[in-house]
């Protein structure tokens, strides 16, 4: 029955696997009272198996399974063909130059993604992205800095160009908004707290890195959620991780990263050298790495990361907001299987390990309590009724507040076309709003 409970299971089968989603995408979208328990089950299903192989063939027409996931991840509540039409007719922005001399660089050395996403799509996202950030007052402290091409290009190779770019508003403004303001004072504190856990979770490794600022190898995968070193396959898996269990935890996976290559560092005479460039990135390896640490994090340490890339001070209201809410982290005892793979994790009190009957139960149990002052996890937030509103505007507009009913609020149908008259606005751009 679709309000059934549906445990997170190792499946074999990618269609299977693919299938699993579906269902449960619907059993949230169609059964209010399980959607909690949906959520639950798709951020410890993502822990437990990569997502299933996308068919990126489709020249991004529809939403993939990935894109649809992310949409309700990152609580995305608001998408608008008619605003979107609007923002890129106005044409340049005033960092349109800066946006030029950006773009080029976005994965070029990717081939499927280069087939997949045009350069005008990622151009004109950011342009009106700007143009949006001139007309909403509330986020005026929040400008474009480089190295957005690569925030907004992994939601453009999953989804269409409209949902992409709302998905990439989302992402800045409400999950990472002080990465992105004047000074990147965000990015600037998560190196203050990568420096932070590297002391606590491993003084040697600290001791040899203390001489080399951590600006020089930490500042450019932080700042792109790690999306700017390579595979993209990988990022799309690390990104899973990240939207489901929280983007503060970017720091941990940059970190253990850099653990990572322990053994090198610590035999290597001069290890800046290792550190220019990190390897490339293995999601598995980083992903079981990044839970162990998370767990080994003392509260208040952790309390700081939670909360560190959503304290803009271009959105003041926001601040006391941050302070009520504790995420999850991801489950600590038993084992974490990914990729096939049983990893021995942390061994915790609890008797049961995910993947067991008592998932919902043992998630719940390790789920920290930093204070007793703060409420529970994002996860167990009350719901609210959406409003879905089918108008000419073909705009989608959920009621005030953040909700899992929100989160279950999915769109398909925009088509990209090439562009006519001046280049400017996509031709035949729509949305056709399936309100849940």
């Amino acid at each position: 029955m679709m309000g059934e409970a549906m445990p997170a299971l190792v499946l074999k089968s990618s269609d299977d696997l693919r299938r699993w989603y579906q269902l449960q995408i619907e059993r949230g979208s169609r059964d209010k009272d399980s959607q909690r328990d949906v959520l639950r089950q798709i951020r410890q299903q993502v822990l437990l198996q990569p997502l299933p192989e996308e068919d990126h063939s489709n020249g991004g027409q529809y939403c993939t399974l990935r894109g649809q996931l992310w949409k309700i991840l990152l609580q995305v509540e608001t998408i608008s063909g008619d605003e979107y039409a609007s923002l890129v007719s106005k044409g340049r922005s005033q960092v349109h130059d800066k946006i030029k001399n950006d773009v080029f660089r976005t994965f070029k050395n990717d081939t499927e993604f280069r087939q997949r996403v045009d350069e005008n799509q990622i151009t004109r996202g950011l342009n009106a992205l700007a143009h949006k950030m001139v007309e909403d007052k509330t986020h005026t402290r929040i400008s474009y800095v480089q190295g957005m091409n690569v925030l907004l290009a992994p939601f453009l190779y999953v989804m269409p160009e409209l949902d992409a770019f709302y998905c990439f508003h989302r992402l800045l403004h409400r999950h990472i908004p002080s990465y992105v303001d004047t000074n990147c004072t965000g990015v600037h504190t998560a190196l203050q707290l990568f420096t932070e856990c590297l002391k606590h979770c491993d003084a040697d490794l600290y001791a040899k890195l203390r001489t080399i600022p951590v600006e020089s190898y930490a500042f450019s995968p932080i700042m792109s959620l790690l999306a700017g070193s390579p595979p993209l396959s990988e990022v799309l898996r690390l990104w899973d991780f990240m939207f489901a269990f929280g983007a503060h935890l970017n720091v941990i996976c940059v970190l253990a990263q850099v653990i990572g290559l322990r053994d090198a560092i610590l035999a290597e005479k001069s290890p800046a050298n290792l550190l220019r460039k990190l390897p490339p990135l293995d999601s598995h390896a980083i992903i079981t790495t990044a839970t162990l640490l998370a767990r080994e994090l003392p509260d208040g340490l952790y309390l700081k990361l939670t909360t560190h890339a959503r304290m803009s001070h271009s959105q003041p209201q926001m601040r006391a907001q941050i302070h009520t809410e504790v995420h999850a982290r991801p489950p600590q005892s038993g084992q974490v299987l990914y990729n096939g793979a049983h990893t021995q994790a942390h061994s915790g009190t609890a008797e049961h390990g995910v993947g067991s009957s008592t998932d919902v139960e043992s998630l719940q149990a390790t789920r920290p309590h930093v204070s007793k002052t703060l409420s529970q996890s994002r996860i167990d937030t009350p719901l609210v009724d959406v409003r879905t509103s089918h108008s000419e505007e073909h705009i989608v507009q959920v009621g005030d507040g953040i909700s899992q009913q929100d989160m279950f609020t999915q769109t398909k149908g925009f088509v990209h076309q090439p562009l006519e008259g001046d280049g400017r606005t996509p031709r035949g751009l729509s949305v056709v709003a399936v309100g849940f």
